[in-house]
């Protein structure tokens, strides 16, 4: 019964939240697209950038940094090339299965979709 009663008057994370106080302020366009901007380069909320720009706070490096652009384009260029891998070991395991060699118009679109992966990974880190 107590567990009922705790679990009902448990206040809700909006209860619970140490900043309760709103200030608003008018953007023209252009400021709010700067707001946003240095506080996406810090990995931090507009929220978070203003109060401690205000406060003279020193910026803090967020508990956990957003991915950049670099690391996304990355990440899925390794998940193509995973992808690639896995055809090319389907092929392995066929031929040496079947004692031949695979076709050669599929190797042919393998080996452009690998010489495709490669060319993103070089326009990546340049």
């Amino acid at each position: 019964m107590d567990t009922i009663k705790k679990k009902l008057s448990k206040k809700s994370g909006s209860e619970m939240r140490q900043r309760k106080h709103c200030l608003h302020c008018r953007l023209l366009p252009d400021e709010k697209a700067t707001i946003n901007t240095r506080a996406s380069e810090l990995g931090i909320s507009a929220s978070q950038y203003l109060r401690e720009a205000a406060l003279g706070m020193p910026h803090r490096p967020p508990k956990r940094r957003l991915p950049t652009f670099a690391e996304k384009s990355l990440a899925q260029v390794l998940g193509q090339l995973g992808r690639v891998g896995n055809n090319l070991n389907q092929l392995t395991q066929i031929s040496h299965i079947a004692g031949q060699v695979p076709d050669s118009l599929r190797l042919n679109a393998l080996l452009h979709e690998l010489r495709a992966v490669m060319s993103s990974v070089v326009e990546v880190l340049e």
